[in-house]
């Protein structure tokens, strides 16, 4: 669902979400929001070391706008980044790469760390994941460029593997644009939907499905030089086709991270020919065999798993960390110290086990009650079942104390 059809309360939460780069921000940072954060949930964050940073906020807030947009239209805004008196050491680091992020950058002369919309666009393509080459295992994908190739590639992979495709949308995110297909006739009946719809022309990826042990989720930033600053590789929790959350073994295996570390390195070189910059995002999969596919789609942009990098580097040696998302309805809205301490602070927790809340304002920001809502949150325990356990925990008291229903994420086997 685009931004343009979406409900009017999706739309306040998802411009709620930019708040999550406070989690991010060092103390000489300034980090641009559409509104103030709550001052409660800023004095716990700050507890933690982190928010320490400057903040400006833009006088009017439309949630159907690009944050980009609306710093644009803020003459204070402007006004306040080009009086910095660092200000030739400025640069953007956006929570996406947006036509309104490039229009920022040429009319504060600001340079943006990473790349421009154009490039970012074309290597979030999956097409261009698909055509990478050079790592040891790839998930077998081949490039459909209309519905009659489309049903002549799928038809052979399914064939020679006896199993399932995915077809994908070469730009879809989130889980959208992905259909599974078990035999030739889910395949000819969707063939029949793209008729029905007038589509004669389309590109899609079709890539043959792998029975997988768990999704992977690795991040890197590739730097000018062509540099490779690789970070930790997590397990990813998924529902249906959408990444939900992460999860941080205490531990991690040693030939997942080599593998991933490696691929890193190979991705990056294509990253560079293609003259990208910047934060990337990779996801793979460990399949049930044991066999690592370290590529399925690049996501050069920042995404939940960045988020976590904070507490993953705050974490104590020998912990788990789960982050997730809890989905509920909204029936009034409580202050953050009522939350924490009847939720958060409430549960059982064992030595060194806790739980952080990584944004606020996708609860208080509703303008409208009751309303659907969600929590971003992290779980930190000495064993992945106790940090399910412990989400639990969490769903119920939510559902207790504030809600008529709530929706815990779980673990869900299906390939991203």
């Amino acid at each position: 669902m685009g931004p343009s059809v979406a409900p009017r309360t999706e739309r306040q939460v998802i411009a709620a979400m930019e708040e999550l780069v406070l989690l991010l921000a060092r103390p000489q940072d300034i980090v641009i929001l559409r509104r103030a954060p709550d001052s409660q949930f800023l004095a716990y964050l700050q507890e933690y070391g982190l928010a320490r940073c400057r903040m400006l906020i833009v006088q009017h807030d439309d949630p159907t706008l690009d944050i980009c947009e609306l710093i644009c239209r803020d003459p204070p805004t402007l006004a306040a980044l080009a009086a910095h008196p660092l200000r030739n050491r400025l640069r953007f680091f956006f929570y996406g790469a947006t036509i309104a992020a490039d229009q920022l950058v040429q009319d504060t002369g600001i340079p943006n760390i990473s790349a421009s919309s154009d490039v970012t666009h074309r290597v979030n393509d999956k097409c261009f994941s698909s055509r990478l080459t050079g790592l040891p295992h790839t998930v077998p994908s081949l490039i459909a460029n209309s519905p009659a190739a489309l049903y002549d590639i799928a038809t052979r992979l399914l064939q020679e593997t006896h199993g399932k495709v995915l077809l994908k949308d070469p730009m879809g995110v989130s889980g959208r644009g992905i259909r599974m297909c078990a035999s030739t006739a889910e395949l000819e009946h969707y063939l029949e939907y793209l008729q029905r719809r007038s589509i004669n022309s389309c590109t899609m990826i079709v890539e043959t499905f792998i029975e997988k042990r768990h999704d992977l989720n690795y991040q890197f930033f590739l730097h000018p030089s062509g540099r490779v600053s690789y970070y930790l590789y997590k397990e990813a929790l998924v529902e249906g086709c959408k990444h939900l959350g992460h999860f941080t073994p205490a531990m991690p295996d040693a030939h997942i991270e080599a593998t991933c570390r490696h691929a890193a390195d190979v991705i990056g070189a294509a990253l560079a020919s293609a003259r990208y910059t910047g934060l990337v995002g990779v996801d793979g999969l460990v399949a049930q065999n044991g066999t690592v596919y370290p590529l399925l789609e690049i996501n050069a942009r920042l995404n939940n798993s960045s988020f976590q990098w904070a507490l993953d580097q705050a974490r104590h040696h020998g912990l788990c960390l789960l982050s997730n998302q809890v989905m509920f309805t909204l029936q009034h809205r409580p202050t953050f110290s009522e939350f924490h301490d009847r939720v958060v602070k409430a549960l059982p927790y064992r030595t060194d086990e806790g739980l952080m809340i990584m944004n606020w304002a996708t609860v208080s920001r509703l303008r409208e009650i009751p309303a659907r809502s969600r929590l971003m949150y992290a779980v930190f325990a000495s064993t992945r079942d106790r940090c399910l356990i412990l989400q639990q925990m969490l769903a119920q008291r939510i559902h207790t104390f504030f809600t008529s229903d709530v929706l815990s994420s779980p673990l869900c086997p299906a390939q991203g």
